[in-house]
């Protein structure tokens, strides 16, 4: 995930950039029920803790964004995290 304005992440195997994963949610009414609390973002699978920088860095784009998801992880519990990805989790739940 790269820290520029127009960050990429993986989805389903192929890099997209942050600008197109935000108006996919926009168009399905996900960014919306971001918003407004009515859901939130899981990071899930291969240990997302394992990922933390990277993720790290697609929760500072979201946030510039101007969308500020309550996020839970769901972890194995075997790597802590750190500060700076720490402070985006509102919920983490061991598997």
């Amino acid at each position: 995930v790269s820290q520029s304005r127009y960050a990429t992440v993986w989805k389903h195997g192929k890099l997209t950039a942050i600008n197109d994963l935000l108006a996919e949610w926009e168009q399905k009414g996900w960014k919306q029920k971001l918003l407004d609390g009515s859901a939130r973002l899981v990071l899930t699978g291969g240990s997302p803790v394992a990922q933390q920088k990277g993720l790290t860095a697609l929760l500072e784009q979201l946030h510039a964004n101007d969308v500020l998801p309550r996020v839970e992880v769901e972890t194995e519990g075997t790597l802590k995290p750190a500060p700076e990805f720490d402070r985006h989790i509102c919920q983490s739940s061991f598997l």
